[in-house]
């Protein structure tokens, strides 16, 4: 997450683009990737869910019996700077980058991904519920 500096529902010129993300690698390195030695194997389907309090962001993901979640941004300052923003609305927005170390390793070199990942580009995203 990140803040801005203009009213929400207006033209925004400047934003802090580091934001205050937890990078879940730095959490805990075997809690999400792409085979079983992983909590949550992202080769199999897994449920994703965020929750926003106003002042933490609480991220968990859930596959077959198996969870692993963390606080996203430890500032609940800054999180409260968004709240603004927040109450005004969001648009979710998803979206399948690459497949190539070349273009994934500044989000995957932590995870001990050396190379290629699967290059068949198939993602899927389902059973949506915002609340």
């Amino acid at each position: 997450p990140h803040t801005c500096q203009s009213p929400p529902g207006k033209y925004i010129t400047a934003c802090d683009r580091a934001g205050c993300g937890t990078n879940g690698y730095n959490v805990n390195p075997q809690g999400l990737g792409p085979n079983s030695t992983y909590k949550i194997n992202t080769q199999q389907p897994f449920r994703q869910s965020v929750t926003f309090t106003g002042s933490s962001i609480h991220v968990k993901f859930d596959q077959n019996g198996n969870t692993w979640e963390f606080e996203d941004c430890g500032n609940s300052q800054y999180i409260q700077e968004m709240n603004e923003a927040l109450d005004y609305g969001f648009v979710l927005v998803m979206s399948h980058w690459g497949s190539t170390y070349s273009t994934m390793q500044w989000l995957d070199g932590k995870t001990g991904c050396s190379g290629d990942c699967d290059g068949s580009g198939f993602a899927k995203f389902s059973d949506f519920e915002i609340s």
